[in-house]
C-alpha cells in the first residue's frame, strides 16, 4: 500500500473517530453518564493517535491536521442532520462547499521533501569559491 493511501486512510479514520467521539460526548450529557463519557476518551484518544500516524505519514503537521479538522466537520454536519435532524441550510452547506475546496488546496499546495532534494531555499545564499 503507498503511502499515500495510508496517508488518507489514517486521515479518514482519525476524523471518523473524533467525530464519533463527539456523538457520545452529547450522549454522555456533560460527563455525566459513564458509558458514553467513556466511548468519547477512547475515541479521542483513537483519533489522537491516528492523527499522530497521519503526520508521521505525510512528514507535515499542517495540512495533516487541517486535512482531518476539515474531514471532522463535514462528517460532523453528516451525522448530526442524519443522527439528531440538525439542519443543514444553505449557509452550513455552502460553508462545508468551501471547507471542501480549502482542504484540497491545503493538501495540494504541500509538497513533500525527499532524502534526496534539499530543502526549499537551501542554499540560495551560497556563494561560489
Amino acid at each position: 500500500m503507498s503511502g499515500s493511501v495510508l496517508y488518507i486512510g489514517m486521515a479518514i479514520a482519525a476524523a471518523l473517530a473524533f467525530t464519533v467521539g463527539g456523538i457520545f460526548m452529547k450522549y454522555s450529557q456533560g460527563l455525566t453518564q459513564p458509558l458514553p463519557s467513556l466511548a468519547m476518551l477512547g475515541l479521542f484518544a483513537l483519533g489522537a493517535a491516528l492523527l499522530t500516524l497521519s503526520i508521521d505519514l505525510r512528514g507535515e503537521l499542517g495540512p495533516a491536521y487541517l486535512v482531518v479538522l476539515g474531514l471532522e466537520a463535514v462528517l460532523a454536519l453528516a451525522f448530526g442532520a442524519m443522527l439528531f435532524g440538525e439542519h443543514a441550510n444553505t449557509g452550513r452547506l455552502f460553508g462545508l462547499g468551501l471547507l471542501i475546496v480549502g482542504m484540497i488546496l491545503i493538501e495540494g499546495g504541500s509538497t513533500e521533501v525527499t532524502s534526496d532534494q534539499p530543502p526549499a531555499g537551501a542554499g540560495a545564499h551560497a556563494q561560489p569559491n
